[in-house]
């Protein structure tokens, strides 16, 4: 009956598809990643981490300020002002 064959069937389905192909260069699981490194490791000119101590009071939500996510990663901040709707909900 062939239910016992033993095949193995694949998918290559990504996790985390390209919105837009000419952004092949940086991939929405990649953005991810360096929305978290921002989040927890971007420094104010002070010294404090002003993102991860906003994180800590109140878990539910984070104003950012795009100068700040423009100075630590310049790719990622222009992808949020050209397509917003793809990469806003990653954080």
């Amino acid at each position: 009956s062939g239910w016992d064959e033993g095949a193995v069937f694949y998918s290559d389905q990504a996790q985390f598809p390209q919105g837009d192909p000419a952004a092949a260069d940086i991939t929405r699981h990649s953005a991810l990643r360096k929305f978290k490194e921002f989040l927890r490791g971007f420094t104010s000119p002070t010294g404090d981490f002003p993102y991860r101590e906003s994180l800590v009071h109140n878990r539910d939500h984070v104003t950012v300020a795009i100068e700040d996510l423009d100075a630590f990663d310049a790719e990622l901040a222009d992808r949020i002002r050209k397509a917003p709707a793809d990469y806003l909900p990653l954080v």
